[in-house]
C-alpha cells in the first residue's frame, strides 16, 4: 500500500475558496464507498485545509497516474467543481500542487 499526499494551490479567489471549503466538508465515509475509488483501491484518510491537502493510500499494484485520475474524477463529481466553475467569470483556473508518496 502506499501513502500518498497531495497539496494543491491556486491563486486566491472566489471559485478556488469555495472549492477547498466544501473539500474539507466532505464525508469521507460517503466518499470512501465510492465505486470508483473501492475499485481502484483508494481510501482517503484526510482532506485539510490551508491550501487543499488530500491524505490518501492506494494499492501498489495500481498506478499513481491511475490513481490520481480516479481520485480527481470522484472529487469533482462530489465538489461540483465542473457547475461551480460554469457559473463563474474565472477564464482561468490554475492549480499547482505537489505529490508525496510516504
Amino acid at each position: 500500500m502506499q501513502h500518498c499526499r497531495i497539496v494543491l494551490r491556486a491563486s486566491p479567489n472566489e471559485e478556488w475558496n469555495q472549492i477547498e471549503e466544501d473539500a474539507t466538508k466532505l464525508d469521507l465515509d460517503v466518499l470512501n464507498k465510492n465505486p470508483v475509488l473501492k475499485e481502484n483501491k483508494i481510501f482517503i484518510e484526510a482532506i485539510q485545509k490551508g491550501c487543499l491537502v488530500v491524505c490518501f493510500n492506494t494499492a501498489n499494484n495500481v498506478s499513481l497516474e491511475e490513481s490520481l485520475y480516479n481520485l480527481f474524477s470522484v472529487m469533482f463529481e462530489f465538489l461540483k467543481i465542473d457547475s461551480k466553475l460554469q457559473k463563474s467569470d474565472v477564464s482561468t483556473f490554475q492549480v499547482n500542487g505537489y505529490i508525496y508518496i510516504l
